[in-house]
């Protein structure tokens, strides 16, 4: 983009214009065999207001069209069956790539996976997933302490105007 003095920039314009980062505070729990939205509990950031902890807070609408570069980490509780994974998702559909983690030997297990996601700025969201196949219920990991090493968490950038 070229700038000439007196030029107006706006938010669609300007590609690093909206942050949002996501974390739970808790532990969720996850059914065996199904693929669950993640309930996000706590707003570290969100520069345009395109979450809410207390209305459908499993999603970040972005109000500004764009290209979203969206990274996601999945920690997952102990249990040494199945596998683990990640998927970040548009619109209620999970979508590849899948962050995934097998032959657990009874271990917490991170997913972790990012992809590009395009937003039309009115009616597109954005959603992380989790799955796990342990045999019964198991929780995703949340902690109320933000330093931890190993938390569940969902970055979401602005990084282009639509194309």
């Amino acid at each position: 983009m070229t700038l000439s003095s007196g030029d107006l920039v706006t938010a669609d314009d300007w590609p690093g214009s909206a942050v949002v980062q996501l974390r739970r505070l808790s532990s969720q729990t996850l059914t065996h065999d199904t693929v669950t939205a993640i309930q996000w509990t706590v707003q570290e950031l969100d520069t345009n207001g395109f979450h809410s902890t207390s209305v459908n807070n499993s999603r970040i609408i972005p109000s500004i069209p764009g290209l979203y570069f969206c990274a996601l980490v999945a920690h997952f509780a102990a249990n040494a069956i199945g596998d683990r994974r990640a998927y970040i998702g548009k619109n209620g559909t999970a979508l590849p790539p899948v962050g995934r983690v097998i032959n657990l030997a009874n271990a917490a297990a991170v997913a972790t996976t990012q992809r590009v996601i395009e937003c039309n700025g009115t009616t597109d969201y954005i959603e992380g997933f989790a799955f796990q196949s342990s045999g019964g219920n198991l929780s995703l990991v949340g902690d109320s302490d933000a330093t931890n090493t190993f938390q569940s968490l969902m970055t979401v950038h602005r990084i282009a105007p639509l194309p």
